[in-house]
């Protein structure tokens, strides 16, 4: 029935066609209809008609039809709360006049598009890119486009686009886009890693000190031993001011290439990793800013150290609204240029004072997370490989790169120093008692750590700009960076795809029935 004084509009009947078009293709096509579909169906229902899933409208007292969980059936009707026409109380399809094949199909698609599934499933774009390779296949084909671009005709076009200068002279800041990159996205790369330290420290794998020995030793012995082997290497050539380079793990990198070869290994190996590539992008923040800032002026350092006490009093007056915050992120950010020290330990100092509980009911470190992440992971990362990932590929620039000791020196402190540092540094806290290997994890698995460590890529990058001046070593040493992350990410593929998976206790043997947190319900209560 329609509700007195009603008269559809052009709206309500595209939306009304689209509806009954797609319910025409679910009740006469079920062998080809996709869960994805019948939930978009319903997602047009709901708005247009007032209806909502079955499995809710189910629920309501009072209401007359049986649950789609409980018969596998569509609802025979669907009624509008708000008096507007539905699609009437006609019977929903007999199930039992279809052949018995498209009828069990029927119903398990119809359960799980409408009855068991509580989270409406998103596009594939969206699904991958929340997924755990999307942040460094967008790195990969960010260094690709860099990489095929400066070896194109075009080359020309990548040097002009990244040699123009722009912002005000008056005010210091008339730099060119690859400076506007390097210091001013990036420093939304290192905020998103001191928020994330921030949280580590506060509520998770840093939180209890005897848990967080493990991969913060790790992750020292990961960075001082690639150091002193590239020093080794380097000795008395202008090259050992790189000292830096081998130093950090890009975390988006190593995080995308281990859910792209080994899907399955233990929970603990990418936590562990993470807790690694965390610490040891704050170590590089800290090498940074003494070995490659330049003079300071102690003004504008004061002034930039002003404006994080700002922030701290504003925490304390309990502001949790983000917009406040801005201006004052702003200033420190152009403090801490002017000042000679690098601007995007702005970045980290401002990602450290964010609170990291509740604040005026809300959680600000999370809503940052959240909304940041993302524009670091799909924005600023792989426009700064774009930037500073071209380099002139061929047989004489080759040759010239592996005639050159920086070249050499950047591999074996990646390949083997990060191995042997990270590695070592494992066996022996674990020996010694200090910190212990999370669940399920073996010492294939730690081999396998030690070369995703070698994926320096977006800090050596970095590191590697700030350290040279040269064009020659500029580019040897990128050359380097691009062999030692393909061999690094090839050899952890064949450690980590090779290593056998470890057997899981069910529930039963182990005592264990309450779901992730290791523990029995009895100790859980």
């Amino acid at each position: 029935m329609v509700a007195d004084g009603y008269r559809p509009d052009r709206f309500d009947i595209i939306g009304a066609a689209i509806c009954l078009s797609g319910v025409a293709v679910i009740m006469y096509a079920p062998a080809a209809t996709d869960p994805s579909l019948t939930a978009a169906c319903w997602r047009l229902l709901k708005p247009r008609f007032g209806c909502g899933e079955p499995h809710r409208r189910a629920a309501q007292p009072g209401h007359a039809h049986h649950s789609t969980e409980a018969s596998g059936h569509p609802p025979r009707g669907l009624r509008s709360s708000r008096g507007r026409p539905s699609l009437g109380d006609r019977p929903a399809r007999r199930i039992d006049r279809l052949p018995k094949k498209c009828a069990r199909q029927h119903c398990d698609r119809w359960k799980r598009a409408c009855g068991e599934m509580r989270v409406r499933p998103g596009s594939t774009v969206r699904r991958f890119l929340a997924s755990d390779p999307a942040p460094g296949v967008a790195l990969v084909a960010a260094t690709v486009a860099a990489l095929v671009w400066i070896n194109s005709p075009a080359a020309d076009a990548y040097t002009t686009l990244w040699d123009t200068a722009v912002g005000p002279a008056s005010a210091g800041m008339h730099l060119d886009l690859r400076h506007w990159v390097n210091d001013a996205l990036m420093t939304v790369f290192f905020f998103v890693i001191g928020l994330e330290l921030k949280q580590e420290l506060v509520d998770g794998e840093l939180a209890h000190p005897r848990a967080a020995a493990l991969p913060v030793l790790a992750a020292v012995g990961g960075a001082l031993v690639p150091a002193v082997v590239f020093l080794m290497v380097t000795f008395g050539t202008p090259a050992a001011r790189g000292w830096g380079v081998p130093m950090a793990t890009d975390p988006a990198f190593a995080v995308g290439v281990l859910a792209l070869v080994a899907r399955r290994v233990p929970p603990g190996v990418r936590l562990l990793l993470l807790a690694i590539a965390t610490v040891d992008d704050v170590l590089a923040v800290l090498v940074i800013a003494a070995g490659y800032s330049g003079a300071l002026s102690w003004p504008w350092l004061a002034a930039a150290v002003g404006g994080c006490l700002l922030v701290v009093v504003l925490r304390r007056l309990g502001v949790s609204a983000i917009w406040p915050y801005l201006p004052v992120g702003a200033a420190v950010w152009y403090a801490t240029l002017q000042s000679g020290a690098h601007a995007t330990l702005a970045g980290v100092a401002l990602a450290l004072l964010t609170p990291a509980g509740s604040t005026g009911g809300r959680d600000v470190l999370a809503v940052l997370l959240r909304r940041l992440a993302p524009v670091s992971a799909f924005l600023a990362v792989p426009v700064f490989a774009l930037a500073n990932a071209g380099v002139p590929l061929s047989a004489d620039s080759a040759t010239a790169a592996f005639a050159d000791r920086v070249t050499w020196a950047i591999l074996a402190g990646l390949l083997f120093g990060k191995f042997a540092g990270i590695t070592g540094t494992i066996t022996l806290v674990t020996r010694t008692g200090l910190g212990h290997l999370p669940s399920g994890v073996t010492s294939r698995h730690v081999a396998g750590l030690g070369l995703l460590g070698a994926l320096g890529f977006t800090v050596a990058l970095f590191v590697t700009e700030l350290a040279y001046t040269e064009a020659g070593l500029t580019d040897h040493a990128k050359i380097g960076i691009l062999a030692a992350s393909v061999i690094a990410a090839a050899a952890a593929a064949l450690v980590l795809t090779r290593t056998p998976q470890e057997p899981t206790a069910s529930p039963a043997a182990t005592g264990d029935d309450t779901p992730g947190t290791g523990r029995t319900r009895t100790e859980a209560a």
